[in-house]
């Protein structure tokens, strides 16, 4: 199975996304993966929606601002 992640977009198959989950230690299994595709798909799309507004030029945030987040 695929995942569109944005509209008239690259389709991921199912395997990468879950073996990306993996490698970042989130226990995701096919079955799981199938139930999250549908609220992963809108908050991607939205976030594709939210990037089209930026600046083309917008820098992103400073590196120091993403190390104080959790992973």
């Amino acid at each position: 199975m695929f995942w569109a992640i944005v509209p008239g977009m690259m389709e991921i198959p199912e395997e990468i996304l879950v073996a990306l989950a993996q490698q970042r230690g989130l226990a995701l299994d096919a079955g799981r993966a199938e139930a999250l595709r549908p609220p992963a798909e809108s908050l991607l799309g939205r976030l594709a929606l939210i990037g089209e507004t930026l600046p083309r030029d917008a820098a992103p945030p400073p590196s120091a601002a993403l190390e104080d987040r959790a992973p």
